[in-house]
């Protein structure tokens, strides 16, 4: 909330330094109001700042809390307690279920059509060696017991792939789980968290903060984003085991990036243009050319 009053302190723009409410020790008293590089600051909490040429906007002061690192002590606790509870509890908790269930982390069928497809490779390339003379023939039973010590590899490597993706989804919920948690119980903290991040982004430049924008709008919006989104998704759901259909995939793209964009657009038109006018200027102008 912010008052308007006509001219009676200077109008000179308040330093960047005081304006996030950092006091400095030029700061002089006076009478019924202190001034600080010349600049009026009532003490009523509210700061002078030019708002035209006879007109002058009293700005709430507001002092930012100090950030500490009890910020950065959330995701780091969170994140070793995920690794600890997926390498002493998950692991061999698998190893246990392994001994008594031979069937445990089985393949599922999409890996055992592509462990089909593997081992049929294989059997093409043994032919293709002994028919160009770089390895010996292979009797019917030397080519079946092969590809049976290979099928058993391929077997071994699908089962150990399942329980990293079930270890990897232990450890990012437990992390997530925790981070989540602190900082929904810790509002101080997470508005320290927020303002910290708000400070980065506020120190930029119009140009920088445009330039931002865009590289973000553009990577996850633009022409080429498709198969971004796509390979992404497919990175995803391979880290933790699944294997979700083409058309599922497909639906994804389709909805999200678009969601995404209005989201974006709205944004720009609403937000943007009300806590930084110049770099929805500057913004507009880059996008110009």
């Amino acid at each position: 909330m912010s008052r308007t009053v006509r001219r009676g302190c200077s109008s000179r723009p308040l330093p960047t330094s005081l304006s996030r409410g950092r006091p400095s020790s030029m700061q002089v008293q006076g009478q019924g109001r202190s001034r600080v590089f010349g600049l009026c600051i009532p003490r009523n909490n509210y700061v002078c700042h030019s708002a035209g040429q006879n007109v002058t906007t009293l700005i709430p002061w507001a002092p930012l809390p100090p950030f500490n690192s009890r910020s950065g002590l959330i995701f780091g606790v969170s994140i070793v307690a995920g690794f600890a509870v997926s390498r002493l509890l998950a692991e061999p908790l698998w190893t246990y279920a392994a001994g008594v269930n031979p069937a445990a982390f089985a393949m599922s069928d999409q890996q055992k059509f592509e462990a089909v497809e593997e081992i049929h490779a294989e059997e093409l390339r043994l032919q293709m060696e002994a028919t160009v003379g770089q390895a010996p023939p292979l009797s019917d039973a030397g080519v079946l017991e092969h590809l049976r010590a290979e099928a058993k590899r391929i077997q071994g490597e699908y089962k150990a792939y399942n329980r990293a993706a079930l270890t990897n989804l232990v450890s990012d919920s437990v992390t997530g789980s925790l981070i989540f948690a602190a900082l929904l119980q810790n509002n101080s903290q997470r508005t320290i968290l927020f303002r910290t991040i708000g400070r980065i982004l506020s120190g930029l430049s119009d140009t920088a903060k445009a330039f931002l924008i865009i590289l973000v709008t553009d990577t996850l919006l633009g022409y080429h984003s498709e198969e971004g989104w796509t390979a992404a998704a497919q990175l995803f759901t391979q880290h933790y085991g699944f294997h979700p259909s083409e058309d599922s995939i497909q639906i994804f793209v389709s909805i999200v990036p678009v969601c995404l964009d209005s989201y974006f657009k709205y944004w720009i038109f609403v937000g943007l243009n009300k806590q930084d006018p110049a770099a929805a200027v500057t913004l507009r102008n880059m996008d110009r050319h």
